[in-house]
């Protein structure tokens, strides 16, 4: 029986039978107590220097994505901020640019055109045309105060009275007088 279990080589029977011919030398797997617990520490710091690795990699990670997130929310705000501008920007070009066509037109009028003929002409309505004028006429109001001498050429209307009245006089006599 004895040499049936050192036939299957078991550890445990190699300890109690050292007088066994079957012994083999000791196996490189098969280690001190000692040797074993500090294998299993070594183990244990390489895992713990890997945890703290990955943690303090993924707390700069965290905190790239934290930060950047919050610089995501400030885009939104900057522009929101940006487009408020642009309107505003582009309302005060857009009455600037009506201020102008309507002191052409204003111009025209006092050339003696008609606000119909103008329609005619530009394919705009008359309403379209009156509301512009207003815009003129509300600039001329907001830049008198700024300005004394007017941007255009002031032309008297043409008289629609017969020139035998006395107070009929050539427009070209109208544009000296100024």
């Amino acid at each position: 029986m004895g040499s049936a279990v050192h036939a299957r080589g078991c550890c445990e029977i190699r300890r109690k039978c050292p007088g066994s011919p079957l012994r083999l030398a000791p196996m490189e797997k098969t280690t001190s107590r000692k040797l074993a617990r500090r294998r299993l520490l070594e183990a244990q710091q390489q895992a713990a220097a890997a945890r703290v690795q990955r943690e303090r990699a993924n707390l700069a990670d965290m905190t790239e994505f934290t930060v950047r997130m919050a610089q995501v929310d400030e885009v939104d705000a900057w522009y929101a901020g940006r487009v408020e501008k642009l309107k505003e920007e582009a309302e005060r070009r857009r009455h600037a640019h009506r201020a102008a066509a309507g002191k052409a037109l204003h111009a025209m009028r006092l050339r003696g055109e008609t606000i119909a003929s103008i329609s005619s002409t530009t394919s705009l309505s008359v309403s379209r045309l009156r509301e512009l004028l207003k815009f003129a006429s509300e600039d001329h109001t907001e830049n008198a105060a700024q300005s004394e001498t007017p941007d255009a050429q002031v032309v008297a209307l043409p008289n629609r009275m017969s020139p035998e009245t006395g107070d009929y006089a050539p427009p070209e006599a109208a544009l000296g007088a100024h």
